[in-house]
């Protein structure tokens, strides 16, 4: 067990360095955070392995590390999922895993919330060599399937399907990752099957720790994270150290010859001032060897990228900002020279932006051109090689030797796309570095973002003329936005002051009004007429029209009451009826298309030029995607002067229209309801009422005969009346039994009567509760012995109070539950507890029985209400006991309960009494 609490401990230690590592070199980049916080995760959960193998006789403490070591389990495989799809975008970008990057993040935050109950590990005991190896709880196997297994399997799937789409570096660097990954995930599972007691050592935990080993290599060698900084940086320091402590060393050593004492002591201040004083100028000297060294004279790509930026922002002609780019990159990037290439429309060649040079011309069939257009990534010239040995098919091993020869011929080390808009609009061709050192991946990153700047500052000089010619037009289209803006606001002002009336009122008709009014008053229409369908007579009519002078006027005009005329749903020559139809705004500058064949089409046309109307609108009003009417909006100008904003408008308040009228309407639903909801809980109070008045009567009738017959039957059984035969007292004690629990049943009923009438009452008295329920114990011992079952009391260690209860009531309550217990345990033993717990006593009877579903529990304590299949288990049963129960404990200001693990698991059924 040992040697696996080691092998954790060695995850730990690899993890947590290369997260350190990573977060030195590139927090800053979402991809990187999602790998540091995936190795936390690892390490995390390798710390948690270490110090629970270590735990050897603490139980509580090995499973604390255990759920602790599990928060790191669940947020692997997520980090894991979350740092490919960020560090390979544009290989495995799509819809599903852009929804999993946000299911898969909540799902582990509700499993880490569970990560510290008993749902997700229940407990530790001994498997095999393991003194304390986990059990699962019930949310494990959850967490292990939806988290574990699927979201690596898709993982690996997303991997693999990335590495076929891949080419060059990429495909080389998701290589690496796959086999890192693949080892990780293997090592990690190795330990899923002993929590299931399959007996599998899981010494597959020994493979975690190589994924690091696997990543670094891809990161040194393909360049998937640069560490070269890091590595430079850590050798510095150590230099320094190393410099300083062996100098301090030597001079005291050599000075201890000649000095003693106080003068020593001074040597050692000397000597320790002269290190201060020389630290920092040390530094920047071994700094200066080691740049030398590793990187041959350090870049400033800042200070690069600052340049060129004033470039991009001085030059507007396209021939000088191409030879300041050129001259300011090659004389800052170190490299021998660096030509910038523009694609050309001429089919013949491909040429370097005016130079006419022979030997810098490049066709268009050039496999680089080719290349380049096709992958739109950067090309190492050192990288061909690999490129050839890994190709799989003649073709393109043809393809990378064409490339590298192209490369080899222009003298070219590096060739980086310039990209706009998805397409190759030039390259840079980059030469060797006059140090002789390779191209890094700090290289890689500032060509990834000079590229789009060079794309933008070529496309800048031919978007200029065009820029000058649109800045003649801006100004008119800045007017005409302004005021379409200004009209806007206008509109949008008068319709939220409308919305804001409409809504504080539930009268239909009158909301409809301020509508209407609205269209007049807030939007400054001549009118407006709301219209709704009857859909039981299959007509429309107006159901509110603008209040204004004017349309008074008018309406003196009409023959009848203008609500009283009504358009047949069938009429489409009308054009409200016809926008009902279509469900699309209707116009037209003859109103008499609106309200035919209401009236004469000479009336409408009067009333038209009295109102000097010039277009009506009809816009359907909606409610729950049904149309339910339609409003006429009567305008003083021409149907083709209308804009835009005011059809928005018009659909705007049709909208609120339809949305006022749909809450109108639920408003008098939800009334009507509640209306019939009182009416219909009055009746049941009735019934209830008659139902107990009933019950009583019936239990009092009944009482009295019971009683007789009860005392007959004990007269023959005990031989009053002569000596009984056995075949007959037989027949009389199954009577008398029967009579006992008809009277039983009879007594119930009176209960439940004086319960709901009030007449429950409760006398008090200082009781000795555990000789109580020993004597209901005692007496039912008898009647578990008949169906084979083991009936005891567990009484408290220490003495219990009297408490002050009704005797015969808490009896009937004790009695209720004990009896319940025999009759639903066909076998197995009852437990009577009795305890006192705080300024409680509790009572408890636990059962091996049949059991209840969980959901049951409260239900129970409910009038009539029995257990799901108990009728066949026992027809006796009235449903009645446990809420008789209940009632008699919570008048005594106690609770009373029910527990059970499920069906066939047995049940607690117990009350709390206060001892106060």
């Amino acid at each position: 067990m040992e040697i696996f609490a080691i092998s954790g401990l060695i995850n730990f230690i690899v993890s947590l360095y290369i997260s350190v590592f990573v977060f030195i070199k590139g927090r800053k980049q979402l991809a990187n955070k999602f790998f540091i916080l995936m190795s936390c995760s690892v390490a995390m959960w390798s710390f948690g392995y270490w110090r629970w193998l270590l735990e050897t006789l603490d139980y509580d403490k090995a499973l604390f590390w255990l759920k602790f070591l599990s928060v790191g389990s669940i947020w692997v495989p997520i980090f894991l999922f979350l740092w490919i799809i960020f560090q390979f975008k544009d290989l495995v970008k799509n819809k599903v895993n852009k929804i999993l990057s946000w299911v898969y993040p909540i799902l582990g935050i509700i499993f880490t919330l569970l990560s510290f109950t008993s749902l997700f590990v229940e407990s530790v005991e001994q498997k095999l060599f393991f003194v304390f190896w986990p059990n699962p709880g019930p949310f494990y196997i959850y967490y292990v399937i939806l988290c574990y297994a699927s979201l690596t399997i898709y993982t690996s799937i997303i991997l693999l399907k990335a590495y076929n789409r891949s080419y060059g570096q990429v495909k080389n660097q998701l290589k690496y990752v796959i086999l890192g990954s693949v080892i990780a995930i293997i090592g990690g599972f190795s330990n899923f099957p002993l929590w299931y007691d399959i007996n599998l050592i899981p010494y597959g935990n020994f493979l975690v720790g190589v994924y690091p080993i696997v990543f670094t290599y891809a990161f040194i060698k393909y360049r998937l994270m640069d560490i070269r900084l890091v590595i430079t940086k850590s050798i510095l320091y150590f230099i320094l150290i190393l410099s300083v402590a062996l100098s301090f060393t030597f001079v005291t050593f050599l000075t201890a010859q000649f000095f003693k004492g106080e003068g020593q002591v001074w040597v050692t201040l000397i000597v320790s001032l002269i290190i201060v004083i020389g630290l920092d100028p040390l530094k920047k000297l071994l700094a200066r060897w080691t740049d030398k060294f590793f990187y041959k004279g350090k870049i400033n790509y800042q200070k690069i990228l600052r340049g060129v930026g004033e470039i991009i922002a001085r030059e507007i002609d396209l021939e000088n900002l191409l030879k300041a780019l050129e001259f300011n990159l090659q004389s800052k990037l170190k490299v021998k020279t660096i030509k910038i290439y523009l694609l050309s429309n001429n089919a013949e060649s491909n040429y370097l932006y005016k130079n006419d040079i022979e030997e810098d011309k490049i066709s268009n069939n050039s496999s680089i051109v080719s290349y380049l257009k096709n992958k739109k990534q950067v090309v190492v010239t050192e990288e061909m090689a690999r490129f050839k040995a890994d190709a799989n098919t003649d073709e393109k091993r043809k393809e990378y030797e064409d490339l590298e020869q192209a490369l080899d011929n222009k003298k070219v080390g590096l060739a980086v796309p310039i990209i706009a808009e998805g397409e190759l609009t030039g390259f840079f061709l980059v030469s060797q570095k006059l140090s002789g050192g390779v191209f890094t991946q700090a290289d890689f990153d500032f060509f990834d973002v000079i590229g789009p700047q060079t794309a933008t500052a070529l496309e800048k000089s031919k978007l200029y003329e065009e820029v000058q010619e649109f800045n003649i037009g801006l100004q008119d289209k800045v007017k005409q936005a302004t005021l379409e803006l200004e009209e806007r606001n206008r509109y949008l002002i008068a319709l939220q002051k409308l919305t804001n009336v409409i809504t504080r009122s539930l009268d239909f008709e009158k909301v409809m009004q301020t509508i209407a009014d609205g269209v007049t008053h807030q939007l400054g229409f001549v009118g407006g007429l709301l219209n709704f369908i009857d859909f039981e007579k299959k007509h429309i009519s107006i159901g509110a029209i603008s209040n204004t002078p004017q349309i008074k006027d008018v309406i003196k005009l009409l023959p009848k009451n203008p609500k009283e005329y009504i358009v047949s749903l069938s009429n489409e020559d009308n054009l409200a009826v016809r926008a009902i139809h279509t469900k699309e705004l209707q116009s037209s500058n003859n109103f008499w298309d609106f309200v035919k064949p209401t009236m004469s089409e000479e009336l409408a046309n009067k009333i038209q030029g009295i109102l000097n109307i010039q277009c009506v609108v009809a816009v359907p009003v909606y409610s729950e995607e049904r149309v339910i009417g339609v409003i006429d909006f009567v305008l003083a100008k021409d149907c083709k002067e209308i804009t835009n904003v005011e059809k928005e408008m018009m659909y705007a308040l049709s909208d609120q229209a339809g949305i006022v009228y749909r809450n109108l309407t639920y408003y008098e639903q939800v009334q009507k309801a509640n209306k019939d909801l009182k009416h219909a809980n009055i009746r049941l109070q009735k019934l209830d009422k008659a139902k107990s008045e009933f019950l009583s009567i019936a239990s009092h009738q009944l009482r009295t005969p019971l009683t007789g017959i009860k005392g007959y039957l004990s007269m023959i059984s005990e031989g009053d009346f002569g000596e009984v035969p056995p075949k007959i007292a037989k027949v009389v004690d199954e009577v008398f039994v029967n009579s006992d629990r008809l009277t039983r049943l009879v007594n119930t009923f009176l209960n439940v009567s004086r319960i709901e009438s009030g007449r429950f009452t409760i006398e008090k008295k200082n009781i000795d509760l555990v000789n109580l329920v020993d004597s209901v114990v005692t007496n039912f011992i008898p009647t578990a012995s008949k169906r084979n079952l083991e009936l005891s009391l567990i009484k408290p260690k220490k003495l219990i109070p009297a408490v002050g209860i009704d005797n015969d009531k808490i009896k009937d309550v004790i009695i209720n539950l004990v009896d319940n217990a025999i009759k639903y345990t066909p076998e197995g033993n009852i437990e009577v507890h009795i305890e006192q717990v705080g300024d409680e006593v509790k009572v408890s009877v636990k059962d091996t029985g049949v059991g209840i579903l969980k959901s049951e529990a409260k239900e129970l304590f409910k009038k009539f209400v029995r257990g799901v299949g108990i009728a066949q288990i026992d027809t006796s049963g009235s449903g009645l006991g446990l809420y008789i129960a209940k009632k008699i404990i919570e008048a005594h200001d106690g609770k009373i309960w029910a527990e059970s693990e499920g069906k066939g698991k047995g049940a607690i059924f117990g009350f709390n009494l206060p001892l106060k």
